[in-house]
């Protein structure tokens, strides 16, 4: 897909393309446009398999690397998958979101990284192993369970005093599981998953315990109308790709912020060339976790709308708004505009 965005940020934008947070301070109104999230992928098809399986794979790559400058733009991995499946179990190695968080709402603005980062959506594409187990309930019904290990990224998890940052380790495992029920077929369908997360972050000597619960959903009652969400509740969750897990206390202690996120997203498609998404999420963290000046809730809401220009050409308009409470009852506001173009090959 060769994505062009012309986009502009009020002055709480912190000079981002698509910033998932309002900043604290107030900065210049950002104006730009760019062609960096542009998506290169290619899908393969392998041999058969002994016991009658087959291979196949994926991999999604884009220009989102490196600053936001035209000529300074770095080429890297989005998603990769290595597929091994069979009639009822697919083993998969690769790169992806969480487990426990495989939706997305629909935007062609933020597209770098998912839509409603930071605001309910755990997205972090990251190194993982899981196997799916496939069980037939009826002809348009089943259960898909998924278990595997997730490889998490502990790089949101605030600044760190100068004395503890050599202690914090990158990355840990994650167990995660989910399991999906469904019911229907592409006119309508009804999907409801349960999952779970559980890792821990080292860090200052300190074994900081991440629990999640989660559970994801489709609802769709007939071809016009579409609902879609996730929920989830649990601890330290920054290494999944949201706010802050931990807070390091002057005494030393360091404890975990317990959080509680959730987004929703309703889709219509009134006409074959035409769809209209209004999608919203939240993360809120508990108050006495969190450090000064820390994000205690940030909410995020937007709406777009999509026109086929042509089969392989598509304009999207995007206006959103996150609303980000600071500890202490401080509310910044930053509205985003954005004017996508996209060719898909």
């Amino acid at each position: 897909m060769l994505l062009f965005n012309g986009f502009t940020n009020g002055r709480n934008g912190g000079g981002a393309q698509y910033p998932v947070t309002a900043g604290l301070s107030p900065s210049s109104v950002t104006d730009g446009a760019g062609v960096r999230q542009t998506i290169l992928g290619f899908k393969f098809n392998g041999p058969d398999l002994p016991g009658g399986g087959k291979a196949s794979g994926s991999l999604y790559m884009d220009f989102f690397g490196g600053t936001s400058f035209p000529g300074n733009n770095l080429f890297r991995i989005r998603t990769a998958a290595l597929d091994l499946s069979w009639k009822n179990i697919t083993v998969t190695v690769g790169q992806d979101k969480p487990i426990i968080s495989p939706r997305d709402p629909s935007s062609f603005a933020q597209v770098g990284v998912s839509p409603l980062t930071a605001a309910g959506n755990l997205w972090d594409w990251n190194p993982q192993f899981r196997v799916e187990r496939r069980f037939s309930l009826g002809e348009n019904t089943g259960l898909r369970a998924q278990a595997g290990v997730y490889e998490t990224t502990e790089i949101y998890s605030g600044a760190l005093p100068p004395q503890y940052s050599g202690t914090l380790e990158r990355s840990r495992p994650a167990y995660q599981g989910r399991f999906e029920f469904f019911h229907g077929d592409a006119n309508r369908r009804f999907e409801i998953a349960p999952g779970f997360s559980v890792g821990a972050t080292h860090v200052a000597g300190d074994s900081v315990q991440s629990r999640i619960v989660s559970l994801d959903w489709l609802f769709r009652p007939f071809p016009l109308l579409e609902f879609s969400g996730e929920a989830f509740n649990g601890q330290d969750v920054a290494g999944l790709g949201a706010l802050p897990g931990f807070n390091i206390r002057p005494s030393d202690a360091v404890i975990p912020v317990h959080s509680h996120g959730e987004w929703g997203q309703v889709a219509l498609f009134p006409a074959p060339r035409l769809s209209f998404h209004v999608y919203a999420g939240e993360q809120y963290n508990r108050g006495s976790d969190i450090a000064p000046s820390g994000i205690q809730r940030n909410f995020v809401y937007a709406g777009n709308i999509m026109y086929k220009l042509a089969p392989n050409v598509l304009a999207a308009l995007e206006a959103a708004q996150a609303r980000t409470e600071y500890l202490g009852s401080l509310l910044r506001l930053n509205n985003h505009y954005d004017l996508a173009l996209a060719y898909l090959f």
